[in-house]
Order: structure tokens, then C-alpha cells, then sequence
């Protein structure tokens, strides 16, 4: 028997139509044994990059960031640190505040799209750095800034499975290496940063109840150059396309839209009123987009988790950062239901709900940021 491949070129016309939305929710009852956060880790740089610095190079000024963004400084990651440098620290906090060895994992799943380089995989990296010498690496590479909550949902099904091996889940960007230094439009809103998480079995009672995923397929958002339908060439490099380019006003009317109606979306797969959650970690993409879609849900806007304004849009890592300075800063106790939403590029958006848990270790750690345990395995 032979194959064969159809090699017929399609015009755009005779492609199937374009799908205009997806949308799914569901609970995690099915679950024989509860699966929660148990440990919370993140990574920030040392370098602040203030509104001014940013003026000084583009046409712009302190009081249109502020008004716009709601940021008044950003990190940025030093030139000798690399993204896995990041994803290493954020991940040994996680563990220990879990109490977890790194030999123990089950997985190591990470949601970045500035990873070190294509090839090979960040969570391999990870997990050989961390010392997971029994866990599976897995990368979501393409969710952008959602793909913290995509890794989250990824994670509860592989605890779930294997209820004896946690799963370590990362979210991490180097933004400041992807925006064009030239363009306001995305060069303000940038932060880099690294967020950890430990999944693992919890009290009946705790952990994910309810979840909300969405897609809408649009190109107003990424990086034009460097796949294999537009290498990163002469011309490329001449027209800037390597760098991330977005729209704002598209990401602004996606933002305040989806954000609300998928928390409404989840907490009604869960049988709960958006009133019963008592906190709220949304992607931290532009402080006036959170506070929108606290407005939307009717929930005040002190139960929202912010760090937009002193770290910027961190991308994938955006999520974590909010809830470890949220469970750090007692904004979170034990037992409190917390929504975790995020939107990205794609667009992809989704939300979790969860009861949280405490630490299992030694408590969330104030993030490293001098530090890396590069070279040093995590036990």
C-alpha cells in the first residue's frame, strides 16, 4: 500500500471559514482526589525602568503611561541572566514553599513565548536544572499571556492522574527583548518576570472547582517574523517585524469584554455567584483593563490583585506574580475562593476558580531578585 499527499495549492477563498469564537467550560468533580496550588514562587529582575528613562528614547511622557497604563516602572531583565535563569528561581521558591522535591514531580509544565531559544525545550532546561530527573516537560510556547491559566488546567489533569507526583507549573517572559525600542505602542507596557506554581492533592473541600476557556482567532497581536511562513530575514529586520506589534484598541475591546464573562462563565459551571469569590487575580495587562472588568462583574475594585503599576505587562508570568504577592501579603487565606483570569495573544482567554490552601512548606517566599540557583539542583 502506498500513500499519497495532496499537493493542491488553496486560495484563501476555498479554505474553510473562518471559526469565530469557541468557548467551554467545565468543573473538576470527576477528579477522585481534590488538586490545588499548594506553593507559590516568582522572579522579578533588579533593574527598575521608569516612565522617565522611556521618555528620554520615545514620543511619550510620564502622565500618558500613567493615565493610559496605570505603570510608573517596569523590570527589566539584565543582559547576563537568561529566561531560564528566571524560571529556575521562581521555580526552587515554589518547591520549597510546597514542600516538594524537585525529584518528586510528576511534570514540569512552562507557558512562556521569550524562552532562551526555539530549540531545545525550556522545560526540559528546567527540569534538568532543577534536578526533576522523574518529571515530563511540557511547553506551551504559542497561549502568550494566557498561558498561565492554560498551564494551570494542563497541571490539574496530570496531578489528577497521578496523584502521588506534583506538577510544577512556570509562567515566564523576557519582553524586553521582543519590543521594538522605537514604538510606544508596546515598548511601555512591558515587564519581565517569572512565576511559579506547585500543584498537588488537597483536603476535600480546597482547590479547583470550576474553569472557563475561549478563543478567537485574530492577528492583531504578535510577531510577524521568525516562523516558517516568514523567516526572520534582511527584509524582516528592515520592516522591524521580529518585534511584537499590537493593537491596542483591539486588545482594550477583547480585554473588557471576555475577562468578565469568562469569570461569569466559570463560577456558573461551578454552581457559585460571582459574589461568592473574594479574590481576583486577572492578567495584569493595563491597570484600567482590570479595574473594567471589576466594574463589569459589580465586585469592588480593592479585590483585585494589582502589580501592573510597579512591574508592567509580564506576559504567561503576569498571574503568578499576583497570586504569590496576594497569598505573601495576606490578601489570601486559606479557604478563600479565588478567580485567576487571564487573556493573550491568539486571542486565547480563561479564568479558574479555586479554593486556596496553605502553603505546605515553608510559606511563600518574598521574591530573589539578586540571585539564581543556575547550576544548583533544587533538593
Amino acid at each position: 500500500m502506498s500513500a499519497s499527499t495532496n499537493t493542491t495549492r488553496f486560495s484563501a477563498t476555498d479554505l474553510p471559514p473562518t471559526v469565530v469564537a469557541q468557548s467551554r467550560s467545565g468543573t473538576f468533580e470527576t477528579f477522585l482526589r481534590p488538586v490545588g496550588i499548594i506553593g507559590t514562587g516568582m522572579f522579578v529582575p533588579t533593574r527598575r525602568v521608569t516612565n522617565d528613562e522611556l521618555v528620554g528614547t520615545l514620543d511619550t511622557t510620564d502622565a500618558w503611561i500613567r493615565r493610559r497604563t496605570g505603570i510608573r516602572e517596569r523590570r527589566w531583565l539584565e543582559l547576563t541572566l537568561t529566561a531560564t535563569d528566571m524560571m529556575v528561581a521562581a521555580a526552587a521558591d515554589a518547591l520549597v514553599a510546597a514542600g516538594v522535591d524537585a525529584a518528586d514531580l510528576g511534570a514540569v509544565v512552562v507557558a512562556t513565548f521569550t524562552g532562551d531559544q526555539p530549540l531545545p525545550s525550556n522545560a526540559v532546561t528546567v527540569a534538568s536544572r532543577l534536578g526533576a530527573t522523574g518529571a515530563c516537560p511540557l511547553d506551551l510556547n504559542q497561549a502568550a499571556c494566557a498561558g498561565g491559566v492554560l498551564g494551570i488546567w494542563t497541571a490539574a489533569h496530570l496531578v489528577a492522574a497521578d496523584p502521588e507526583r506534583p506538577v510544577l507549573v512556570i509562567g515566564s517572559e523576557v519582553l524586553s527583548r521582543i519590543t521594538d525600542p522605537q514604538d510606544r505602542s508596546t515598548r511601555v507596557f512591558f515587564g519581565d518576570a517569572a512565576g511559579a506554581v506547585v500543584l498537588g492533592t488537597v483536603p476535600d473541600g480546597a482547590g479547583l472547582e470550576s474553569w472557563h476557556v475561549g478563543s478567537e482567532l485574530s492577528h492583531d497581536v504578535g510577531i510577524r517574523a521568525g516562523g516558517a511562513s516568514r523567516p526572520v530575514d534582511a527584509r524582516a529586520v528592515e520592516q522591524r517585524e521580529q518585534y511584537l506589534h499590537m493593537e491596542g484598541r483591539t486588545v482594550w475591546h477583547m480585554a473588557t469584554r471576555r475577562l468578565p464573562s469568562s469569570v461569569r462563565e466559570a463560577c456558573g459551571a461551578g454552581a457559585m455567584a460571582v459574589e461568592d469569590v473574594d479574590r481576583f487575580v486577572f492578567h495584569q495587562a493595563n491597570i484600567n483593563i482590570v479595574y473594567a472588568a471589576m466594574d463589569a462583574l459589580g465586585r469592588p475594585r480593592e479585590l483585585a490583585a494589582v502589580n501592573v503599576d510597579r512591574l508592567g505587562n509580564t506576559g504567561a508570568a503576569s498571574i503568578f506574580l499576583a497570586l504569590h504577592e496576594s497569598v505573601a501579603d495576606g490578601a489570601l487565606s486559606a479557604g478563600d475562593r479565588v478567580s485567576i483570569s487571564a487573556i493573550g495573544a491568539g486571542f486565547i482567554w480563561g479564568t479558574l476558580v479555586l479554593r486556596h490552601v496553605a502553603p505546605r512548606g515553608s510559606g511563600p517566599h518574598t521574591y530573589n531578585t539578586t540571585t539564581t540557583t543556575k547550576g544548583r539542583p533544587c533538593r
